[in-house]
């Protein structure tokens, strides 16, 4: 930001305390947090001339395969974005395949038979009486997992600790 301001370190401070119980907030709920927060206001009416505000600070940095993973034939998935494109989907749509929030995991949120849920939820009686729970993923995500199988984790060779003697 150009200096040590000392308003900084306290807007810190209320934003880890506003999202200590969240595992990932979306960029809205950041948004928002910032548009609602005094102590921001204030700064930025305080600065305006010397602040700048962009809607994205920082770009995410470009993933790179390792020098091992440079042979295989795998596609070139450097971004997010890169991926969300791989699979045929909307940026929004992957953060919501890939449940950042922890969503799926909350009970009493969604029944299990909710169109938000990503599995179907069944189960069989064993031989010995206990109960197994048989989660399958619903048709779009199987496809995803599917693709990932196919295009990347069948095209990486096995390490030499796992292949017999």
């Amino acid at each position: 930001m150009g200096r040590k301001w000392l308003w900084l370190s306290p807007l810190a401070q209320r934003y880890a305390e506003s999202f200590a119980d969240k595992a990932r907030p979306r960029r809205q709920e950041v948004e928002e947090f910032l548009r609602t927060d005094p102590g921001f206001a204030q700064a930025i009416e305080k600065y305006r001339h010397e602040i700048l505000l962009k809607t994205r600070l920082v770009e995410a940095h470009p993933m790179q395969p390792v020098a091992a993973a440079k042979a295989w034939s795998l596609p070139a998935i450097e971004s997010m974005r890169d991926l969300a494109e791989w699979l045929h989907l909307s940026e929004s749509e992957l953060e919501w395949f890939a449940d950042l929030k922890g969503l799926q995991s909350k009970p009493n949120l969604q029944g299990a038979g909710s169109k938000l849920t990503h599995y179907h939820y069944r189960t069989l009686a064993k031989k010995s009486g206990s109960l197994r729970l048989i989660e399958a993923p619903k048709p779009h995500l199987k496809q995803i997992q599917r693709q990932i199988l196919s295009d990347i984790l069948d095209c990486i060779p096995i390490h030499p600790a796992h292949l017999p003697f």
